[in-house]
């Protein structure tokens, strides 16, 4: 079993203060007693992040952490009575676990497809500039007025005109290339999502 998909399905469903609450009264401030070392005085304090932390015995976590600590548990055993309480019942637990995967799968997929519609969209606005500058100094050179011209300005046309078209043929594949990337990647989202 995976108990750090079941951890995080654990901390969706249940609330540390409400948790805590069984143990110790919190007061406005996020305070309470520790129920951990029995004492008497507001050493606990309760975080908005889901958190804890105790100034007194100087222990503190997430709410799995509390419950190894006030139940004297192991981890594994502390996940799953948290899950009990979560209303997760055992034989339940794989499919959740299954329908919280996919999930997550599915936004690991949005961000690959984002990441390469900007690599590609990135790519195809600077070869488009390259281009558009190969493309002035060929006409530059082409309206050179004929009577300041020698013999190696034709070599430079050539030149460029073939260092145009070469760039452009790799250019191309590299485009290609990405495309094929970006279209891998939104299949596989589209297959998630349907699978989800």
């Amino acid at each position: 079993m995976n108990y750090g998909n079941l951890l995080e399905l654990v901390k969706k469903n249940i609330d540390l203060n409400s948790y805590i609450s069984q143990y110790s009264k919190i007061d406005g401030r996020g305070f309470a007693s520790c129920p951990i070392h029995k004492e008497t005085q507001a050493s606990l304090k309760v975080y908005e992040n889901k958190s804890w932390y105790c100034f007194g015995c100087n222990k503190g976590g997430s709410i799995v952490d509390f419950v190894m600590a006030i139940d004297n548990i192991p981890y594994k055993e502390a996940v799953k009575k948290l899950a009990n309480y979560a209303g997760l019942d055992s034989k339940d637990y794989q499919p959740i676990i299954t329908k919280f995967n996919k999930e997550k799968e599915v936004i690991r997929l949005m961000a690959k497809v984002k990441k390469w519609e900007n690599i590609l969209s990135m790519a195809e606005e600077q070869i488009q500039l390259a281009c558009d500058i190969m493309n002035q100094e060929y006409k530059t050179l082409q309206n050179t007025p004929w009577e300041t011209v020698d013999h190696s300005h034709y070599t430079k046309i050539h030149l460029n005109e073939q260092r145009f078209d070469d760039y452009c043929e790799q250019a191309d594949i590299v485009i290609n290339l990405m495309k094929k990337e970006l279209e891998k990647w939104t299949s596989k989202l589209a297959t998630a999502k349907k699978e989800k």
